[in-house]
Formats: structure tokens, C-alpha cells, sequence
């Protein structure tokens, strides 16, 4: 069970028996009625979408039935924790994003750096194209405090017919780093996904050379599986190993916790 220390801090309808998540846009209303009268996953819009649709076309003996690309796409979404909001990211982010992210450090170990406002818009707007064609959901980082863009996440190589996505493509500002953020961004992203989407597999993925992020990962309780060799090129050209982790449906529990400790200051 959470601690009284972290999740007195959050509303009680966004940390609910449904999910740690804050459901906004269609069937919000729905979630939120299911969740106080104690049921699971309501019967109406969030429950048809998605890998719950998935799940269900394959019908009572396991065959699969037509699955359309409308089924595989994840509906809009903010999840709200204490310390941040992740909502959909927007055009109208690309200014915050400027203000905070064209720090050369950030883009250090990404194979293509954003340098200057017009890679941000790009950078939005291809997103923002693999959002529209359902493999991939980006979202803006908003500290709660302040109302202030301060990064970005994403869910990526979206297969909800196979009941897994990675959860990637994260930066923050340098003023946010080495706080709360991370943690309950990662807590938040993993819960909807286990919970609400019940998928069995969440993956990262990292450079080789990034002990910062591999370490972080580790200290979540990800589990490294293998090294992709000379996987990708990076704008300078140099052939980047990717280092792959996962976290499966059976850990998440014990994930969980650890996530929740590191909040509450109790690791």
C-alpha cells in the first residue's frame, strides 16, 4: 500500500482503485464513476480502445478477429501526480519546450540533437505525425508548481496487439534533473500502462554510453536484456550500441513499490 506521506499530498479521484492516472477527454466522466462505485475498468469508451479492444477481438478461444489501425491507437490521456502533469503535446508547447530544452547536454546522447527553435517545431511535429499514426503518444512534462513546461516523454513503438510499448524519448531541464521528476513521471507512465492499458510488457531502451540513464533504470528495477550492436548513427556518425531493458507485467508490483519508496524518500 502507498505511504499516508506521498499520496495524502495527491487528490483522491487521481490516485484511485482505476489507475494513478488523471483520465481527461472522452469517457473521463465514465472512469471517474466506475472508480467510486468501486468497479474495474468501465464498460465505455476508455474499456473499448486500445489493448483492451485488442484483447477482445481475439475473442473466447483466443482467435483474432479484424482489428482496425482506429482499436490500436491510445486515447488522449493526462496523468497528474504530485509534482507533474503529462499532458498531450502540442504545437502550442513548441515555446515552453524552446525556453527550457535547447541545452547542448540534453541532446547528448540523442542520435538527432535539437538545437535551435525551428528543430523544436520539428521535433513537435514529428511526434506529433507518429501520434496520428498510432505508433506513438508524446507528452509535454509540466511542473504543477510553477504551470511551466519543463521537458518531455512519450510513449513509443506502440504494439498493442502484442500487449507491449517502450517508454522513452525523455528529457528534462537541467533544473529538474536529479529531482521527484523522473520518478513520478516513470510512476505514472508505468501504472497507466499496467493497469489501465494491461500490457505485459513495458521496454527502454539507452545509448551504451549513457551510464546516467543505464544506472537510472537500474535503480527503478528495470531488467537489462542485451546490447543491439552498432544499432544506430548518430548525427555526428558515429555507430551508437543500444542497450535494451524491460520491466514485464509480473514485476510491476515489486516495481511499484520501489517507485513509490523513492518518492516517499524511504530509498
Amino acid at each position: 500500500m502507498p505511504s499516508a506521506r506521498y499520496w495524502s499530498a495527491v487528490s483522491r479521484e487521481a490516485f484511485s482503485k482505476y489507475s494513478t492516472a488523471t483520465l481527461f477527454g472522452a469517457g473521463a466522466a465514465e472512469a471517474t464513476r466506475a472508480t467510486r462505485q468501486g468497479g474495474g475498468v468501465p464498460s465505455g469508451h476508455w474499456a473499448r480502445s486500445g489493448w483492451a479492444a485488442s484483447r477482445r477481438a481475439r475473442g473466447s478461444a483466443g482467435r483474432r478477429t479484424v482489428i482496425t489501425m482506429e482499436d490500436m491507437r491510445l486515447d488522449p490521456i493526462t496523468l497528474a501526480g504530485r509534482f507533474v502533469r503529462l499532458e498531450p503535446l502540442a504545437l502550442e508547447h513548441v515555446p515552453g519546450l524552446v525556453a527550457v530544452g535547447l541545452e547542448p547536454e540534453l541532446w547528448r546522447w540523442i542520435p538527432t540533437p535539437v538545437t535551435n527553435a525551428a528543430e523544436m517545431r520539428a521535433y513537435v511535429e514529428t511526434a506529433l505525425d507518429e501520434r496520428s499514426r498510432g505508433v506513438s503518444f508524446p507528452f509535454a512534462v509540466v511542473d504543477r508548481k510553477s504551470g511551466n513546461v519543463i521537458g518531455s516523454t512519450r510513449y513509443g513503438s506502440i504494439a498493442l496487439e502484442e500487449g507491449r510499448l517502450e517508454i522513452g524519448w525523455t528529457w528534462y531541464t537541467s533544473a529538474f534533473q536529479r529531482t521527484a521528476v523522473n520518478t513520478e513521471a516513470k510512476l505514472l507512465l508505468l501504472t497507466h500502462a499496467f493497469e489501465v492499458l494491461g500490457l505485459n510488457r513495458v521496454e527502454f531502451k539507452t545509448d551504451a554510453l549513457n551510464e546516467k540513464s543505464r544506472r537510472a533504470l537500474q535503480r527503478i528495477g528495470a531488467v537489462e536484456e542485451g546490447t543491439f550492436r552498432r544499432h544506430r548513427t548518430t548525427s555526428s556518425g558515429r555507430l551508437r550500441d543500444t542497450v535494451y531493458f524491460s520491466i514485464i507485467k509480473e514485476e510491476w508490483p515489486e516495481t511499484k513499490s520501489r517507485l513509490q519508496g523513492m518518492l516517499d524518500g524511504t530509498i
